[in-house]
């Protein structure tokens, strides 16, 4: 739909995102993969302005390409996996000793690098925390004010939580992902009934679907931002997560 797609396009350039969002969603499966692409980096580009349009440049190409069935290019993947916040996380992770490509795929994960999001369950910010988390967090890091909207004090709070996280469980990354997901308790008391099963069978085998599926989730994401930035292989970033 060529008049659609120049409609879509005017309104991006001349700053109508919610307008291009609606009327993309309406046409989407008339639009091509090209044009969407090029909607996201706009979107994408304006996030400096309007930090709302990051999670929606992201929705807008996760959208487009779910009926594509040809080989994703680079730009396309960068879209779906953006380094938003950059100096924010970079930052955090250097602090904390963290691969910036685990902090990006959790953000993403948690929030799609949505700073103002707050959960059903109370978890606020890029990372996802959660208030008494947060306070605890604070307390060790002897800060006793912050804003879990400000993204340098979440991205901050969120590394320092999931480098603990680590600490405790001997090393373990996917353990403390599941732990950051699903408490630190819980993930003890299944690794205790695990029976000695390697760390990806084990993955497969954890009783909560939401963390199944979120130890997924983080290991895909981690695995592109190490192939599209850090010069990883796929290999390299699993064997990391799974170690």
């Amino acid at each position: 739909d060529t008049d659609a797609e120049q409609a879509l396009l005017l309104y991006a350039e001349n700053g109508f995102f919610t307008e291009c969002y609606a009327l993309f969603l309406e046409r989407s499966e008339y639009i091509s993969l090209e044009t969407a692409s090029r909607l996201a980096s706009l979107m994408a580009y304006s996030g400096t302005v309007d930090p709302a349009l990051y999670p929606l440049s992201i929705r807008l190409i996760l959208s487009a390409v779910k009926s594509v069935d040809t080989p994703l290019s680079s730009d396309v993947l960068k879209n779906m996996y953006p380094r938003f916040y950059a100096e924010d996380i970079s930052k955090a992770c250097e602090k904390y000793e963290l691969s910036e490509y685990l902090m990006y795929a959790l953000v993403r994960s948690e929030s799609l690098f949505d700073k103002n999001v707050v959960s059903h369950a109370g978890a606020i910010g890029l990372s996802q925390l959660m208030r008494p988390t947060a306070g605890d967090v604070a307390r060790k890091l002897k800060v006793t004010e912050y804003d879990l909207t400000d993204a340098q004090t979440n991205a901050e709070f969120g590394a320092f939580y999931l480098k603990e996280l680590t600490g405790r469980l001997e090393g373990s990354v996917m353990l403390s992902l599941f732990s950051y997901n699903a408490g630190i308790t819980r993930v003890r008391s299944w690794v205790r009934n695990d029976s000695g099963l390697p760390i990806d069978l084990f993955l497969e085998t954890v009783p909560y679907s939401e963390t199944r599926d979120y130890g997924r989730k983080i290991l895909s994401a981690a695995a592109f931002y190490g192939y599209l930035y850090y010069g990883m292989s796929t290999h390299d970033v699993v064997a990391m997560i799974m170690h």
